[in-house]
């Protein structure tokens, strides 16, 4: 081949390439265009670091780890609170429900501003002295439990006692008696589906006062003898017993 054939295959190479000198300057002045651009906007603070925080997280593995590492030390407090039945609405409920339940229909239900009060009687419940449920008590509150594990509203159980100290029982006072029965109650509803957690108190007869006037003597004894569901109107953690 000779050295004028050479010269023109290489000029007819050329000719056919120059078109890319043209497009690279081309993409070189709108990259210089867009730069400016972003020069002279404001850029939102957070919707860029999310984006970088994102763009980090997936080229650096460890930092994606680093940053469930800290979800996971979150407070349960931090967490939304679940919402609560109204109170009025769950009152309404249990009337309806313990009607047809005899041994709860003497129950005795107190709407205060932030809680409702289920009253047992505690005759109804236990045997004198006793803190083990019968097995009609039982029934009865499985039945109420029935109702209140559709609930996620917080509730504790407290005893009662009235003022008589305990005598040659199983119980050496009144305060072990009535923590007894709490804690019987609060497993027997947890028995029947109440899942989450149900704080039980021993009372003894500290309350006893509170529900003194217009009574005689033996309806106010017998009355301080109870055992209180008391159901808030906040929502309760989620805690199986």
């Amino acid at each position: 081949m000779t050295d004028i054939q050479h010269i023109r295959r290489d000029h007819k190479y050329g000719a056919q390439q120059r078109w890319l000198i043209t497009f690279t300057d081309l993409i070189a002045l709108l990259l210089a265009f867009f730069v400016m651009l972003f020069a002279m906007s404001a850029v939102e603070p957070e919707p860029w670091e999310n984006m970088t925080n994102s763009l980090v997280g997936s080229l650096n593995p460890d930092f994606a780890w680093d940053s469930l590492a800290e979800l996971s030390d979150l407070d349960a407090d931090s967490t939304p609170a679940e919402s609560a039945t109204d109170l009025d609405y769950l009152q309404a409920v249990i009337a309806d429900k313990i009607r047809d339940v005899p041994l709860l229909s003497q129950a005795l239900l107190t709407r205060r501003t932030d809680r409702l009060i289920i009253s047992l009687q505690a005759e109804s419940l236990f045997g004198s002295g006793r803190a083990d449920l019968s097995e009609d008590a039982r029934a009865a509150l499985n039945a109420l439990g029935d109702t209140l594990r559709h609930i996620t509203n917080r509730v504790d159980v407290n005893g009662h006692t009235d003022p008589n100290p305990t005598r040659g029982g199983r119980y050496a006072s009144n305060w072990e008696l009535s923590l007894h029965r709490a804690l019987a109650v609060a497993d027997a509803l947890a028995s029947a589906g109440f899942t989450r957690g149900i704080t039980a108190i021993g009372l003894a007869e500290s309350r006893f006062d509170e529900r003194a006037d217009g009574f005689d003597q033996e309806t106010r004894f017998r009355r301080a003898r109870r055992v209180d569901v008391v159901i808030r109107e906040d929502g309760g953690e989620k805690n199986g017993r």
